[in-house]
């Protein structure tokens, strides 16, 4: 499925709305509204860490935050249930491309917690190399950031 037939993702207050362009309308598709009982129609695969003890230092923050780092992962996809007619989860430290598979949209969360930031420089892209890359992708937490090294994509921080 082409990118073109969707709307731009928008992320606001921590909620997720798209929708898909209707094929026959020249009308700007709408995000649906908040009471709306029907799902959006996409497909959506939430690539976050499911393991506490998988990330680099998650155990410790975790234990700050009073949780476990899988903890995220799993409300991101509860919620998104909710709203998308698909979603699914794979583990960000053990990701392999083939797992993308039918997904519309590709969310990748990624804390700075969860890496060693002495080796930042370092760090390798847990969704494998920009070239290699294809699906559609919204950033979360320091995904941005944190891809932006392995990647060599252009910005800064701050």
């Amino acid at each position: 499925m082409s990118i073109a037939r969707f709307v731009p993702l928008l992320i606001c207050g921590g909620l997720l709305h798209s929708a898909k362009r209707q094929e026959s309308a020249p009308k700007a598709a709408v995000a649906p509204a908040a009471t709306s009982a029907a799902k959006v129609d996409l497909k959506l695969l939430v690539v976050g860490a499911t393991d506490a003890k998988a990330a680099v230092g998650a155990a410790e923050a975790a234990k700050r935050r009073g949780g476990d780092a899988g903890a995220r992962t799993r409300d991101y996809v509860d919620f998104l249930k909710s709203e998308f007619t698909t979603v699914r989860a794979a583990d960000r430290d053990h990701f392999d491309q083939k797992l993308v598979g039918d997904a519309d949209v590709v969310l990748l969360d990624w804390s700075q917690s969860e890496v060693d930031l002495d080796h930042f420089a370092t760090l390798a892209s847990p969704i494998g190399p920009r070239d290699e890359w294809k699906a559609p992708t919204v950033l979360l937490g320091s995904a941005g950031l944190l891809l932006g090294v392995p990647w060599q994509l252009k910005g800064g921080f701050g």
